[in-house]
């Protein structure tokens, strides 16, 4: 179940003094590998600087032509579980978000990953959605304690029914046509001045003509390494 903190409406206008200079985070997706067949997953890093705190975070993505989220469900009402998932209902290879941990640690995926939501992100509302076709959340940790640091806060799995080979992840708008999914990113710190920073980028299979031009625009992002902090 989804529910709304109280605290939701300001979640990207929380006022921190700023104690050090520090540098604004920055997010990176990264292409997941060796989860079940025909599903593409993407997990998304929050690099923080020393200086600064992650704070909260927010993911808007869509998904279309033929492809949908896949999500851990509640073993009582069958209902998607959008923080801590790995409750033996649905691995690991699932849509959710978490505070920042080491991309394999159990912590993420359990109780020391957990994560409060506040609602929904963009645009935003009271409560989040957890759809086939929109995962549109807003967290943080709360009451926040100025302890975050770098992690893995976010990772999104889409069933694409199919050979996940030729898709890729952009910068560059694919045309609705290629588009599987468009998503939106932000996270903010405790410290720095301007907190909210921002991604874009879209999950696509393109046309070969345009391939090539796609994963120019796209190859900063597919990097497959994978970071394990022990957090």
């Amino acid at each position: 179940m989804l529910r709304s903190l109280p605290a939701a409406g300001a979640l990207f206008t929380i006022a921190t003094i700023a104690t050090a200079q520090s540098a604004p985070p920055v997010i990176t997706p990264h292409v997941v590998t060796g989860g079940p067949a025909g599903r593409f997953v993407v997990d998304i890093e929050v690099t923080v600087d020393p200086n600064d705190a992650w704070t909260a975070g927010g993911v808007s993505a869509s998904a279309g032509n033929g492809v949908s989220f896949v999500y851990a469900t509640e073993p009582n009402d069958g209902g998607p579980i959008p923080t801590a998932p790995d409750l033996g209902t649905g691995g690991r290879f699932v849509s959710f978000v978490s505070l920042p941990r080491g991309q394999t640690r159990n912590s993420r995926f359990r109780a020391g990953g957990a994560v409060s939501i506040a609602g929904a992100f963009h645009p935003a509302g009271r409560v989040g959605n957890l759809l086939p076709g929109l995962f549109n959340i807003a967290y943080l940790e709360f009451p926040p304690t100025a302890t975050q640091g770098s992690g893995f806060t976010t990772r999104l799995a889409w069933d694409v029914g199919g050979d996940v080979s030729r898709i890729v992840i952009t910068t560059v708008d694919p045309g609705r046509d290629n588009t599987l999914s468009r998503v939106l990113i932000a996270h903010a710190t405790r410290n720095f001045a301007s907190p909210l920073t921002q991604i874009e980028f879209w999950v696509a299979i393109p046309e070969p003509a345009s391939l090539a031009l796609l994963m120019l625009g796209g190859l900063f992002l597919i990097r497959g390494r994978c970071v394990g902090r022990a957090r």
